[in-house]
């Protein structure tokens, strides 16, 4: 169907698919079969007022009731109305009372008792603060008293002082008669004259005598080849040494007597060793058997 113009107010209407009819927003009514849209119109509002009067009518019905109903007189005593229903409660309560206290009276297990756990120690004794005299808050966690008045901290508490131990007698010192002074850091007499500890008395601790070590000293003393004075064997260095000459002396030399090739002294063996030989030449090859 095509678009065609409102006849009443000339405007071109809305096409409503799902009823298939054109809408005029304008007169607010369909173009198509404006008769009968009007008379549906009508019957909406009909049945719309019957439901709104019938809900009115009840309302309208209790206000009226409410009106008549009669108004007790202002100085009339209605006390005496109930007084049948409350004898009969009172005589029903005085049964029950009885018996809930013959219940109750029963005697019922006694739970242990429970001992409370004991508390930590806290200073009880109240302090006043020296300068305002307000009473002191003890703090747990500084362990020390505040005052609020002053908003400081009060003064720490002096400990009673320890009596000082009565100083030891005079001792005279034994190597030169002057007077000891006692130190008590070490617990002893001090002799200033002698520099020392005159009473001290030194225990003589034995202590074990290192091993020997087997010498390195070659078999002999050998004599300087310059000036033909004795050598000195120096350990450290495992040479001969020449006081007079200030200088070490050669080192002595063997030949191998197998080979002919220099030998190297073994001081841990106290022998000359062949490296070419491979064995110690100067050994005897031998057993010597002592008569």
């Amino acid at each position: 169907m095509e678009a065609s113009k409102c006849p009443k107010c000339g405007e071109e209407p809305f096409f409503v698919e799902h009823i298939e009819k054109w809408y005029c927003y304008e007169c607010n009514t369909y173009v198509d079969g404006t008769e009968e849209d009007h008379e549906h119109a009508e019957e909406t509002v009909e049945h719309i007022e019957d439901q709104v009067a019938s809900e009115i009518a009840p309302a309208v019905i209790d206000s009226e009731q409410m009106d008549e109903v009669p108004v007790r007189e202002a100085f009339k005593d209605y006390s005496d109305d109930y007084e049948d229903e409350l004898a009969a409660d009172l005589a029903e309560i005085s049964e029950v009372e009885p018996k809930e206290a013959m219940l109750s009276a029963i005697p019922k297990g006694v739970p242990d008792v429970v001992a409370p756990a004991a508390e930590p120690k806290t200073d009880m004794t109240i302090r006043m603060c020296t300068n305002c005299g307000q009473p002191l808050k003890w703090i747990e966690k500084y362990q020390r008293h505040y005052c609020y008045g002053c908003k400081k901290y009060a003064p720490k508490e002096d400990k009673p002082k320890e009596e000082a131990k009565p100083a030891p007698e005079m001792k005279a010192c034994p190597d030169c008669g002057g007077e000891l002074k006692y130190v008590e850091k070490y617990s002893e007499w001090y002799c200033y004259s002698c520099k020392k500890y005159p009473l001290r008395r030194k225990k003589a601790v034995e202590q074990p005598k290192p091993a020997a070590k087997p010498s390195t000293k070659p078999s002999g003393a050998g004599m300087c080849p310059k000036c033909g004075k004795p050598l000195k064997w120096i350990e450290k260095y495992e040479r001969h040494y020449c006081v007079a000459c200030k200088e070490y002396a050669p080192k002595e030399k063997k030949t191998c007597p197998a080979c002919g090739d220099d030998m190297k002294f073994i001081p841990e063996y106290n022998e000359w060793y062949c490296y070419k030989c491979k064995k110690y030449s100067l050994r005897p090859s031998k057993p010597v058997f002592l008569l």
